[in-house]
């Protein structure tokens, strides 16, 4: 698939993207299964304006085992590689040093899931990644989860999850006049979180269900920008942040007819980030943590008439503060008509209540407009 993205700054981009995969499944009588999975991606982009050019070529494998001994207790186990090669043409602007390369990225995962009294169940996992450019990180995950009645389901997890590093992170230099901005830093290594978790889910009649869950995460060796001693630039990227965020989230359903219902959520988020004793940065710690501290939202679904059904959906979206962007409010509406089993109309409505907002700090490039989109499905 070729397309073309058009910019009114940096020049009109060409896309290109070509993709196969394969996939065997084979089911076992004792309830188990076997999946093997293979992948081959080539995507591109040319920027016309200024002659850079990026491509990549992707080729995975990928192996599950589902293990069902007796139907209580289940075991998976598996693993993967990914090879990506990569052939860059920077400008004067941007390049990467080198410019190609080949990254190789292996996984190897069990996880048992233990039902050790009626109702109950633990589930413990370990995955073991390889990354090209920092070696082998351990993510381990603990679950559990008790139903101590049919509508009440009570569960906890903690884990521990990383971002590895990009060739964006070690390769990349940013230049202006030939002179270095910013620069790869071939020390860069994984961000870390640990995450803790905690929720219960209330079937509380056959047409109301709730859930609330809970969550502390711990983060370090956050990204961020490093300033070079006495000369400031060129700048480059370092691990030299750390801090936690927690907050609270809940959703409900509720069907007031077999032809209305309503879902509603709304979240809360309290974030703190710090630098690393001895560390300091470009920008403030708090920039890697600018999120709306609160957002909620409301739908609304209608099957008005045979194959005739209205959707609507409400949003709030809080305040950013590092820099500030206002909150706002939005509605989205969405009318359609199923003609016959294969043909489907519908008109749509995004933004509805005002000619545009912002969700994004800096200039009206971020400025999401209102926008009303007509559509025809048809399904062989």
């Amino acid at each position: 698939m070729n397309g073309r993205i058009s910019a009114s700054r940096g020049g009109d981009t060409l896309t290109r993207n070509r993709n196969l995969l394969a996939r065997w499944t084979r089911a076992q009588d004792d309830g188990g299964s076997l999946e093997l999975q293979t992948y081959f991606d080539r995507s591109g982009r040319d920027i016309l304006r200024n002659g850079g050019r990026f491509s990549i070529d992707t080729y995975d494998i990928y192996l599950q085992h589902n293990d069902a001994p007796g139907g209580k207790d289940d075991f998976v186990w598996g693993g993967g590689v990914r090879a990506s090669r990569f052939d860059t043409t920077g400008n004067a602007s941007i390049y990467f040093k080198p410019p190609q390369r080949t990254l190789l990225l292996a996984n190897i995962f069990a996880q048992y899931g233990w039902a050790f009294a009626p109702g109950a169940k633990l589930t413990l996992g370990l995955k073991a990644e390889k990354d090209p450019y920092v070696g082998t990180s351990l993510l381990p995950t603990a679950r559990l989860a008790w139903k101590p009645a049919d509508p009440l389901l009570l569960w906890t997890a903690v884990s521990r999850a990383v971002r590895s590093p990009t060739p964006f992170d070690r390769d990349v230099v940013e230049a202006r006049n030939g002179v270095p901005l910013l620069v790869g830093d071939s020390g860069f290594h994984t961000e870390k979180l640990t995450a803790f978790e905690a929720g219960t889910r209330v079937q509380a009649t056959a047409n109301a269900a709730f859930s609330v869950s809970a969550y502390y995460n711990l983060y370090d060796d956050l990204k961020t920008l490093g300033i070079t001693p006495v000369t400031i630039i060129p700048l480059y990227w370092e691990n030299a942040i750390r801090g936690r965020a927690y907050g609270l989230e809940a959703w409900g359903d509720l069907s007031l007819a077999h032809w209305w219902k309503l879902r509603a959520g709304f979240s809360l988020l309290h974030e703190r980030f710090r630098f690393a004793r001895g560390k300091n940065g470009f920008l403030p710690a708090d920039q890697v943590g600018n999120d709306p501290p609160r957002q909620a939202t409301l739908s609304s679904s209608f099957n008005i008439a045979q194959g005739i059904f209205l959707d609507a959906d409400f949003r709030y979206v809080g305040p950013l503060t590092h820099p500030a962007v206002p909150s706002y409010c939005e509605l989205g509406g969405r009318i359609g008509w199923r003609l016959t089993d294969q043909l489907q109309i519908s008109v749509s409505g995004l933004n509805l209540l005002h000619k545009w907002h912002q969700e994004l700090p800096t200039d009206t490039a971020n400025q999401v407009p209102r926008s009303i989109l007509a559509g025809l499905k048809w399904r062989l």
